[in-house]
């Protein structure tokens, strides 16, 4: 009877070093003691590894048991796959957000060379330009496996304004509708220019 049989384990990605048989494995016997051998059998499918410890007990009159520890691994160095979307340019009150503006894209990958699952996210670095709405963002898409292997591309995003300012309201509306040309709001001929309404006063702006 083994006194500790190993338990089954996963060593992750990229171990330094691969478990050996424990000398340490011990079994006992009713009539006497027991020898322990191991044996290992190495496996290779796709990326992952596995090594197979088979643990044997003989007691004097060579009855005998077998216990069995199985070490998986998984060997990837090589980072996934990844394309940038296209360079864009949007107005400056345009999102930022690809999910919410659909024009800016995301990156996507076409998989990892083992099969993991792939997550991709990005960071922004922004460069002020000529004016203080202007700017140029480099947008660092990252594709990273489950061993942490990574893929980097750029997307640049130029943000401008191009849309002129407007008014609220609109200055027609105040100074010159025809509905208030008419009794007490018509000055007449020849008016006193200090008499005339500065409307501009009133004239406010907004812009995107």
């Amino acid at each position: 009877v083994f006194t500790n049989c190993p338990a089954n384990t996963n060593l992750g990605c990229n171990p330094v070093s691969i478990p050996a048989c424990d000398p340490g494995v011990g079994a006992t016997d009713d009539c006497g003691a027991a020898t322990v051998t191991c044996g290992a059998v190495d496996a290779t499918n796709g990326c992952v590894r596995t090594r197979t410890l088979t643990y044997t007990a003989v007691d004097a009159c060579n009855h005998s048991n077998t216990c069995t520890q199985v070490i998986t691994w998984t060997v990837d160095t090589t980072p996934p796959h990844i394309t940038c979307p296209t360079n864009v340019t949007i107005g400056c009150g345009d999102s930022l957000d690809p999910n919410v503006n659909l024009n800016l894209g995301t990156a996507t990958s076409s998989g990892d060379n083992c099969g993991t699952n792939v997550v991709i996210t990005f960071s922004d670095v922004s460069t002020p330009g000529i004016c203080p709405a202007n700017s140029t963002i480099t947008r660092t898409w990252k594709a990273t496996d489950t061993c942490n292997n990574m893929a980097t591309c750029a997307q640049i995003i130029t943000v401008v304004d191009t849309t002129p300012p407007v008014f609220t309201p609109p200055p027609f509306a105040i100074c010159f509708n025809p509905t208030t040309l008419a009794g007490s709001n018509w000055l007449g001929c020849n008016p006193v220019p200090a008499n005339i309404p500065h409307c501009v006063v009133s004239v406010t702006a907004t812009d995107n």
